[in-house]
């Protein structure tokens, strides 16, 4: 997919804050329809950059504390993969095999 593969995994135009992501003129052409929900902060338990963020857990595990999530970003049309806390509240995608 390349370094726009945010921008194709995107969707529901309306939802998403204006940025790179929007912009780009491949925008959810892959179907995906990602909801920018944002993330539940662990320390207080606010929500956190709904309309600028979608962010999803994967299976992976850095550390007993720490995990890996995949996530799109208003401004990048990458997708990220970082590491936080297992505590925070991120979304999760379940896959019918």
């Amino acid at each position: 997919m390349g370094v726009d593969a945010g921008n194709k995994l995107a969707g529901n135009d309306d939802l998403w804050s204006e940025g790179k992501l929007k912009q780009d003129k491949n925008f959810g052409e892959t179907g995906f329809s990602a909801v920018p929900a944002g993330y539940r902060y662990s320390v207080n338990g606010s929500s956190e950059y709904a309309d600028y963020n979608a962010y999803w857990w994967t299976s992976k595990e850095d550390s007993p504390t720490f995990a890996y999530l995949r996530g799109l970003n208003h401004y990048r049309g990458s997708v990220n993969t970082d590491t936080f806390r297992k505590s925070n509240g991120f979304s999760v995608r379940c896959v019918k095999n």
